[in-house]
């Protein structure tokens, strides 16, 4: 969902994804469903510029790329968990991590290709 409670001019915006609330994306398997009553639920976000994932105990749910959103990069921001009409909902142990950057694999060959040619060219120079 995108828009701003702090905008929204009655809570009837978020019930029916109107108003300054804009629906983009649904769970794939969960979206139509209510949750189990006291049962723990995982959840994994997954945030890039490109791409936002959210996975439910180890199932992609929704995956929202550059290409959803028109072209256009996702800036940083807030996430927000929202219950629809669940009642009585807890949340517990929410973490923030940094994700890893990975380097290419045609890099090593890049730089050692690089290192070659530079040892070639003083060799042929000495």
């Amino acid at each position: 969902m995108t828009g701003s409670a702090e905008t929204a001019p009655a809570s009837l915006d978020f019930w029916a994804h109107t108003g300054v609330i804009d629906e983009v994306a649904r769970g794939t398997n969960l979206g139509a469903t209510g949750w189990a009553d006291n049962t723990s639920y995982n959840f994994a976000l997954s945030y890039t510029a490109s791409l936002i994932e959210v996975a439910v105990n180890g199932t992609t749910e929704l995956s929202y790329s550059i290409a959803d959103n028109g072209g256009v990069a996702f800036t940083p921001g807030a996430f927000g968990l929202y219950n629809y009409s669940q009642d009585y909902v807890r949340y517990a142990g929410i973490t923030e991590e940094a994700a890893t950057v990975r380097l290419p694999t045609s890099l090593p060959l890049l730089l050692g290709g690089l290192g070659g040619f530079a040892v070639a060219r003083w060799r042929k120079a000495g």
